[in-house]
């Protein structure tokens, strides 16, 4: 019976969070990444095999031993309070190892941590953008998509007005805003960034209507069509939430996934190959957009 399907009370994710099984193929249990693996930054940053554990989703992740999450688990999930509690708690955990603080358990509101100035070196190993991604996912999916929004702007506010986190700032436009699960919540984070976008001209966004859209440089929304109104559009087409090299299969199939950002530096800096999953990827190449006529920035966007 090697093909049968799993069975429904088959909830390894949940266990996990129960404290009735250890993670794979590190033999970790919750309680022990919540007590021995706190600030232990050299091994948070070093092993990757525990985030998948972590902050589960219903795709695959690199390490083959941890499990996908099925919709009876996420029903079950969001049921058990001591689960959900846990996953606040490793949630603090990963912001602590970022540099950042969970300041309102309620709303969900971050800052900087008191090490921050230490901590922002993580833009060096840019595995870290497809970790924070599937942070925010796992946020949505099982019980805190509250949480996504504050986390997000805080990013944005960190790369785009404060200049920190340079390698961060292309994963916080292409990836970040469209992990939040909530239409008009990421449609004002959109406005966000535009607002402190610079140079306005090369904030570029990008639909899988093959339209490309950019503002030029007298604040006309341009289209390979002509003009259009607005500066970042109403999401009223759905589009594509992408990983670090291409489309993913979304997580909630039912929930409009939004449109795809992008700059004129070209898609976010992901992590290593090895950490993608191979499993929901139904491409290798990022679907090419419609070349705008005139002021178009791709010519100086990085290959």
């Amino acid at each position: 019976h090697l093909c049968s399907p799993p069975d429904d009370r088959y909830m390894p994710n949940l266990q996990f969070y129960l404290g009735q099984r250890a993670s794979s193929p590190d033999g970790i249990y919750i309680e022990d990444f919540h007590n021995n693996w706190y600030v232990d930054y050299s091994k948070l940053e070093r092993v990757h095999s525990y985030i998948q554990w972590l902050f589960p989703l219903q795709e695959r992740g690199m390490n083959n031993q941890a499990k996908e999450l099925t919709k009876k688990e996420i029903e079950a999930f969001l049921e058990d309070e001591t689960a959900k509690k846990r996953l606040v708690k490793s949630y603090k955990l990963m912001l602590d190892f970022y540099g950042i603080q969970l300041s309102n358990d309620t709303t969900g509101e971050v800052q900087r941590a008191n090490n921050w100035r230490d901590r922002f070196d993580i833009d060096r190993n840019t595995h870290n953008n497809l970790r924070i991604t599937r942070i925010l996912k796992c946020l949505g999916t099982l019980g805190f998509p509250h949480y996504q929004a504050p986390l997000v702007h805080f990013f944005l506010e960190e790369t785009l007005v404060k200049g920190n986190l340079y390698n961060v700032k292309e994963s916080v436009l292409n990836y970040f805003i469209f992990a939040v699960r909530d239409k008009q919540q990421r449609r004002e984070l959109v406005e966000y960034a535009y607002k402190h976008y610079e140079p306005k001209h090369e904030f570029v966004w990008y639909k899988t209507t093959g339209i490309r859209r950019r503002i030029d440089s007298e604040g006309q929304v341009m289209t390979n069509k002509g003009p259009a109104t607005g500066p970042p559009p109403k999401e009223e087409s759905r589009s594509q939430v992408m990983t670090n090299e291409s489309p993913a299969t979304e997580t909630h199939p039912k929930e409009d996934s939004p449109s795809q950002v992008m700059t004129n530096e070209g898609p976010a800096t992901g992590p290593s190959p090895k950490e993608v999953s191979p499993s929901r990827i139904k491409s290798k190449t990022r679907p090419k957009p419609m070349p705008i006529p005139g002021n178009c920035p791709s010519k100086n966007r990085k290959k």
